[in-house]
């Protein structure tokens, strides 16, 4: 049976003394964004955090206060949590000999070409924990796996170690669902943990309580589930739907340009009928969908339906659909140029946002790489900006990064906005104006600019799902 808790402050003081002594120390194993946001949200709630990466690189920087991760206050909240000492780096061979009472997992798990799941590091850091001083803790894995995973590829050689005893190590699984592109000051942390309930699961209910209550503890809303086996389908329907909302309204977005109304007003209508419990939740089209899950997810979860001798007709449909908005960008481009007399082959085209969203760097699976490719591939004169990006790395697909955004801009003869970083909302028609060749046509991804755009202006403006002549009255 599933309960749901969605309190956020713990009532009970017995459970709330229950849950701090399970949580003097925590390891976090796997550095990567979700790894390093559970460090510092556990370390501002009062834990003393120790977490863990194989690279020592990786380590080395994060104990310097570089947190690799360029979002907004990534590097002061990593200083001020090291500062206080209740957060501390390791390399992975450490783990053998730190005495731990909670250890949460945060690998990454991609696909092969297949779509299966791969589950390297998950297992490396099963045999890891096996082989700790100590297996008296509570280990709860976050990574993103097919259902099965956790009871068998990660909990049996933890179990083996432990000789079958499961009072000695017990074992949950508890989905990430932080949201890359927030901010990591103390409101923002606790946004990314309080939105939304942790699932729990647990291989056994004294594992599924101690869980519960060490989320708990840490002002974590919650929602238990009857096995592991539930949270780690959940956690990939999860992403699905996403996907396949996403690719509705890209499916939406050229029938309303066809017809001349703005697919944000369709949606906007759509989404005010109740059903159920709640209303139709269409989201926003754009350029197409990135990052490190939206774009894998649906694919492991088909390969695992094919195991079981399913046909699912969903993730491969959403997958073409989004993948194919970000052609149709680059398509776009060329049909402008072209209407205006201009060849694709030689025109300057200025692409401001590389990372797959905004407020962020990070650049996996974004959008921006086969619109980039198709464009590079047909002779265009690319100039590239994202400052986010560049923090970084001062390359993108073998290209130089501008440094200024309206040095991006000189002589383009079409601009593309493919991330909604804040920095392209800012910019103003005069700017772009004085850098652009006249009748520039900008390729609007994510509505940036539509509020600053008239009918005057010497621009050519389209923007994703926005109809011709709709929205610059």
């Amino acid at each position: 049976m599933i309960r749901l808790d969605t309190s956020r402050t713990v009532t009970d003081s017995r459970v709330k003394e229950e849950g701090r002594e399970l949580v003097d120390k925590v390891g976090i194993i796997g550095l990567g964004y979700v790894g390093f946001a559970n460090s510092l949200y556990l370390a501002s709630q009062g834990c003393r955090v120790f977490g863990f990466d194989k690279s020592s690189d990786v380590v080395e920087q994060l104990n310097l206060g570089d947190p690799q991760i360029q979002e907004e206050k990534a590097a002061e909240q990593l200083k001020s949590a090291l500062r206080e000492g209740n957060l501390t780096f390791h390399v992975l061979d450490d783990l053998s000999t730190t005495r731990l009472d909670v250890v949460l997992v945060c690998v990454g798990t991609p696909i092969t070409e297949s779509g299966a799941a791969d589950l390297t590091a998950v297992r490396e850091v099963a045999s890891s924990i096996a082989n700790s001083s100590s297996l008296d803790m509570l280990v709860m894995l976050r990574s993103t796996v097919p259902p099965g995973t956790t009871r068998s590829t990660f909990a049996k050689p933890i179990r083996a170690a432990a000789k079958g005893a499961s009072h000695a190590c017990r074992i949950a699984y508890c989905p990430e669902r932080i949201a890359e592109g927030g901010s990591f000051d103390a409101v923002g942390l606790a946004s990314m943990f309080n939105s939304s309930p942790t699932v729990v699961g647990g291989i056994d209910g004294r594992s599924l309580s101690e869980a519960m209550g060490f989320w708990r503890a840490m002002n974590v809303p919650t929602l238990a589930v009857s096995s592991l086996e539930v949270g780690e389908l959940a956690k990939l329907i999860d992403n699905l739907w996403i996907d396949v909302n996403i690719a509705l309204a890209n499916e939406a977005a050229p029938l309303c340009e066809a017809i001349g109304v703005d697919a944000e007003e369709v949606i906007l209508a759509a989404n005010s009928l109740v059903k159920g419990s709640s209303t139709v939740n269409v989201l926003k089209p754009g350029p197409g969908v990135g990052g490190s899950c939206l774009t894998k997810d649906p694919f492991m979860l088909d390969y695992f339906a094919q195991q079981e001798e399913l046909t699912l007709l969903l993730p491969k449909v959403c997958r073409r659909v989004n993948d194919d908005a970000s052609l149709r960008v680059a398509r776009l481009a060329e049909s402008e140029l072209t209407r205006q007399g201009k060849r694709l082959l030689g025109a300057r085209i200025a692409v401001l946002g590389l990372a797959f969203k905004g407020r962020t760097a990070d650049t996996r699976a974004s959008p921006a790489r086969p619109i980039i490719d198709y464009l590079h591939s047909r002779g265009a004169q690319l100039q590239l900006h994202d400052a986010w990006v560049r923090r970084q790395t001062q390359e993108y697909m073998g290209m130089r990064l501008e440094i200024c955004v309206l040095d991006t801009l000189l002589n383009a003869d079409c601009v593309l906005i493919l991330a909604d970083h804040p920095e392209y909302s800012a910019l103003s028609l005069a700017e772009i104006e004085s850098k652009v060749v006249p009748g520039c046509i900008i390729i609007d991804g994510h509505r940036c600019l539509v509020p600053a755009i008239e009918r005057a202006s010497s621009l050519t403006y389209r923007a994703i799902g926005l109809g011709s002549g709709v929205g610059t009255d």
